[in-house]
C-alpha cells in the first residue's frame, strides 16, 4: 500500500457516504446532457453501454426512458432511493422503464442473501414478484433467514424452494454477471443508475432524476424523429456507449522469469502473472483467494511468478521475503508456496521466532534458515526484485502484470478474469516448422 492509493485503507462505507452527499450537493442543472434555459443541449452526455439482458423491469417495455440502477439491498442509499422510483413511475408511467441489477457489496454480510431471494422471487413469479420482495427487502429492518423467510411468505413464494435457493446460492451466476457488468461500466458503488446510458451515481434528490429523465426524453425524441421505433430507442441510445474494456490498460514492462524466481503453474503457459508482493501487507493477503480462483479457471493457462517487494514501513516484510526465498533454496518452489501460504495465514505473526517456528512445521531445516535470515543470502534477490519494480514504475502492494498490463490492487476474481482473457485473445499460438 502506498499514499497514491491510500483509498484502498479507508473504510468502504464512508467513501460511498462521502460520494453520496457530494452528489446531493450538486447545484441542480448541471446533469450532463440536460436541456440548458435556451433550449439546446448544455454538453453531449458520456454514454455507458448497460444492456437490460433478463434482469427484472418495471414499465413498458417500448419506453422513451430505460433507468438501469445497481443496487444491494443492505444499502441505506439505495434504500433511499426506492420511494424515488415510485415517485417516478408514477409521473413517467408511459415513458420510463426501471430495470435492476444486483450488485451485493462484499462488506455487507446479508445482502447476497437478499439478493438471492429477489431472484427467486424473479424466478417464480416473474417481475410482479419480484418488486414485492423488492419493496419487502427495503422495507424491512433486518434481512436475516428468518426476515427473508416472513418476505417469502408475503410475496406467496413457495417457501421452501426460496430459502434452498438462498442457502444454496441458486442464483449466484447471474449476481456475479450483474457485477461484472457493473465494473464494466464502472458502477463502483451503490446505487449507480443509468439512464439511456447517462450515469448518475449515489441517492440523488428526486429534482436530478427529474431533469435528468426529461433529458433522455429530449434524446429519445430526437431518435424516434430519425424514424427509430420506440422498442428500439434504448438500443439506439446505448449503442455507441463505452465501456471499461474499451479502455486501454495501463502496461508495465517487466522481462521473462528467469530460473531464480519462484513460480507455480507451466512455463509454458500462455499468461504469465507477476505477483508484486509484501507478506505483512494485509491488501496482499485479501488478493490470495482471487488469485487461487484465477488458477482455477483458467488451469493449465496461467503461470504465477513472484516478486519480493517487501515495504520499508513493514517490519517483518524483508525477512519474511528471506524465509520464503529459503525455503525454496531448500525444497524447491512447491515449498516456498507452502511458506507463502502459511505467512500470509499468520500475518500477525512474522517475528524470527514465528519463522523459525514455520521452519519446523514445513519440515525445513531451522539451523540454514537461522542462518540464512542472519547472514543476507536472499538480499541480493530481494533487491534484485525491488530494483525491477522501481523501474517498471510499480510502487505499492500488490500489484500483478499479466502479460504487461497492470492491476493494482485486492482485486475481486472478475477484474483478473476480464485481463487474462484479454491477454488470452491477443496470445499467439506457437507455430511448429
Amino acid at each position: 500500500m502506498n499514499f497514491r492509493r491510500i483509498g484502498l485503507a479507508l473504510s468502504l462505507t464512508t467513501l460511498l457516504a462521502a460520494t453520496d452527499a457530494r452528489a446531493q450537493q450538486r447545484p441542480i442543472g448541471t446533469v450532463p446532457g440536460t436541456p440548458a434555459q435556451d433550449g439546446t443541449e448544455a454538453s453531449a452526455p458520456e454514454v455507458w453501454k448497460v444492456p437490460v439482458g433478463k434482469s427484472p423491469s418495471r414499465g413498458p417495455k417500448d419506453a422513451l426512458v430505460t433507468l438501469v440502477v445497481f443496487s444491494d439491498f443492505e444499502c441505506p442509499y439505495c434504500k433511499r432511493l426506492a420511494p424515488t422510483f415510485d415517485e417516478l413511475t408514477k409521473r413517467y408511467p408511459n415513458e420510463l422503464r426501471i430495470v435492476f441489477k444486483q450488485n451485493p457489496l462484499p462488506f455487507h454480510a446479508d445482502a447476497g442473501p437478499a439478493a438471492e431471494l429477489a431472484l427467486e422471487a424473479f424466478a417464480q413469479g416473474k417481475d410482479k414478484a419480484f418488486w414485492q420482495v423488492h419493496d419487502a427487502l427495503f422495507a424491512a429492518e433486518t434481512l436475516d433467514e428468518q426476515a427473508l423467510e416472513g418476505i417469502a411468505k408475503g410475496a406467496k413464494l413457495d417457501v421452501t424452494r426460496a430459502l434452498a435457493a438462498v442457502r444454496e446460492k441458486k442464483h449466484l451466476a447471474s449476481i456475479a454477471m450483474d457485477q461484472e457488468l457493473a465494473e464494466s461500466v464502472e458502477a463502483n458503488g451503490t446505487p449507480t443508475s443509468f439512464l439511456n446510458g447517462v450515469k448518475l451515481g449515489g441517492a440523488r434528490p428526486i429534482e436530478d432524476f427529474v431533469e435528468a429523465v426529461d433529458a433522455a426524453l429530449v434524446r429519445a425524441k430526437a431518435l424516434r424523429a430519425k424514424g427509430v421505433p420506440p422498442a428500439k430507442v434504448y438500443e439506439a441510445s446505448i449503442a455507441n456507449g463505452r465501456t471499461a474494456d474499451d479502455e486501454p490498460l495501463e502496461r508495465r514492462d517487466i522481462p521473462s522469469p528467469s530460473e531464480e524466481q519462484p513460480s507455480r503453474g507451466p512455463k509454458n503457459a500462455p499468461v504469465t502473472v507477476h505477483l508484486f508482493t509484501d507478506f505483512q501487507c494485509p491488501f496482499c493477503s485479501r488478493a490470495q483467494a482471487p488469485l487461487e480462483e484465477v488458477e482455477r479457471h483458467f488451469k493449465g493457462k496461467v503461470r504465477l511468478v513472484y516478486h519480493s517487494m517487501p515495504l520499508s514501513f513493514h517490519q517483518h516484510a524483508r525477512e519474511a521475503a528471506a524465509f520464503a526465498l529459503e525455503a525454496r533454496a531448500q525444497k524447491g518452489d512447491a515449498a516456498f508456496w507452502k511458506a507463502h501460504d502459511v505467512m500470509f495465514a499468520n500475518q500477525d505473526a512474522l517475528t524470527r521466532a514465528d519463522l523459525l517456528g514455520y521452519a519446523a512445521t514445513l519440515g525445513l531445516d531451522a539451523q540454514k534458515v537461522e542462518a540464512a535470515l542472519s547472514d543476507g543470502r536472499h538480499n541480493l534477490a530481494i533487491d534484485t526484485d525491488l530494483e525491477l519494480a522501481s523501474k517498471a514504475g510499480i510502487d505499492g502492494t500488490p500489484t500483478f502484470v499479466i502479460n504487461g498490463y497492470e492491476v493494482v490492487g485486492a482485486q475481486p476474481f472478475r477484474a483478473f478474469r476480464r485481463v487474462i482473457e484479454r491477454a488470452l485473445k491477443e496470445a499467439k499460438p506457437s507455430k511448429k516448422k
